[in-house]
């Protein structure tokens, strides 16, 4: 159900959400998470398009969360590399789809945070974007 590089795009924001001591480069990234580098680069690039994270360049550059891990859900991120796709015309497309709401339900009230044990609070939905 969920993708590789989703799985990927979860244990890097796991990593910056746990390690908040300032911006991480892609290769502490990589190395922390044993996602391989290159496919790496392509997922920290979504995630600045999706507004998750933030990119800086230089010597003291690196990526670091956008917004507070408590208010970034699982939801966000999987939509930000590859959204749950809704059944609009099978058989038991309504019963399928239903399904997915319900998995879509549950990853949008989960938080990084959550997911990364810095905390048990879930996304409050008004604060997300």
């Amino acid at each position: 159900m969920v993708s590789q590089t989703t799985e990927y795009a979860l244990r890097a924001m796991m990593y910056l959400a746990a390690d908040a001591d300032g911006p991480r480069t892609s290769r502490e990234i990589a190395v922390a998470t044993g996602v391989p580098r290159s496919y790496l680069s392509k997922i920290m690039r979504s995630l600045v398009r999706a507004g998750l994270v933030r990119s800086a360049r230089g010597k003291h550059g690196g990526f670091v969360l956008a917004r507070d891990s408590s208010v970034i859900s699982v939801l966000d991120i999987a939509n930000a590399i590859d959204p749950i796709r809704r059944v609009t015309h099978a058989r038991f497309h309504r019963c399928l789809d239903e399904a997915l709401q319900q998995v879509e339900q549950a990853l949008r009230h989960f938080s990084l945070a959550t997911a990364a044990g810095a905390s048990a609070t879930p996304v409050d939905p008004r604060r997300t974007a």
